[in-house]
């Protein structure tokens, strides 16, 4: 018995690997060859660390390091058009373009509810 209870386990174990339970889409994955070009990519490397705003923890696209439309549009073009630029709901409350008093009320109606998206 024991040694089924051990066959089992590493059946299970290695399940993922042979159903292979990822999208198509993440079949696809960048390479050092495919970023080498762009220094906003460092995969690890520490080389670009001395861009980053030391102030905080990260960028932000008002700061003068966060890459350009250009940049962003060379990254997309690499993963083949597959980046979706995100606007969060929220950003309807803040001062500026995006600013809109009728979606910043629907947005403090519905953020506590599970469903809200």
């Amino acid at each position: 018995m024991r040694s089924f209870a051990r066959i089992f386990v590493l059946f299970l174990v290695n399940l993922d690997r042979g159903l292979g339970y990822n999208f198509p889409a993440e079949a696809v994955q960048l390479s050092e060859e495919d970023v080498k070009d762009n220094p906003d990519l460092a995969f690890g490397s520490l080389n670009g660390l001395n861009r980053i705003n030391q102030t905080g923890c990260k960028l932000w696209p008002t700061d003068p390091e966060w890459p350009s439309q250009a940049r962003w549009d060379a990254l997309n073009t690499s993963l083949g058009g597959a980046l979706i630029k995100g606007v969060p709901p929220a950003s309807s409350c803040y001062p500026g373009a995006g600013f809109d008093e009728a979606k910043c009320a629907a947005v403090r109606r519905g953020f506590s509810q599970a469903t809200f998206m």
